[in-house]
């Protein structure tokens, strides 16, 4: 048996637990996306209104919004 499977066996408690934080957070993430990408022409208009220099100081300008 290789020895990831035998840590896996041994720590069993544990390795759920982290899975199951990890599916919880992505359940999260995707959850909350969709109003991020309704809000996406909002971010664009911000980002056009600030300064040139700004934008070139910090490559937002290479973004593809």
């Amino acid at each position: 048996m290789p020895i990831y499977k035998r840590e896996i066996i041994s720590n069993r408690k544990s390795f759920l637990i982290w899975i199951i934080i990890i599916v919880a957070l992505n359940a999260m993430i995707f959850s909350v996306y969709p109003s991020f990408a309704s809000q996406a022409g909002g971010l664009e208009e911000l980002i056009k209104s600030y300064p040139e220099t700004f934008i070139k100081a910090f490559a937002i300008d290479i973004l593809d919004c």
